[in-house]
């Protein structure tokens, strides 16, 4: 059963779980940190997810090279979301 699998030897030996905090949630949230190891590749950085809008003005910045005046109307304006804001 899916509760189990943090509780399976095997998985505890080979650290298999790892708690991560998100911006989201007040609790750590146990997740999966890899079905495999591989002896010549680095770890993977685990970071939680974005939220939705977190990237909005680095998007509009670098991709679709809006000014900031831009961008702040945009999101004014409610075409664009940022992190946070409604």
């Amino acid at each position: 059963r899916v509760p189990d699998l943090p509780d399976f030897p095997l998985f505890q030996e080979q650290g298999f779980h790892t708690l991560a905090r998100h911006p989201l949630y007040r609790e750590p949230l146990l997740m999966e940190t890899g079905p495999a190891r591989f002896s010549r590749l680095a770890e993977p950085a685990l970071e939680p997810a974005p939220v939705l809008g977190e990237h909005t003005r680095d998007i509009a910045r670098t991709l679709l090279d809006l000014s900031e005046a831009e961008i702040e109307e945009l999101i004014e304006s409610g075409v664009l979301e940022e992190g946070g804001r409604r």
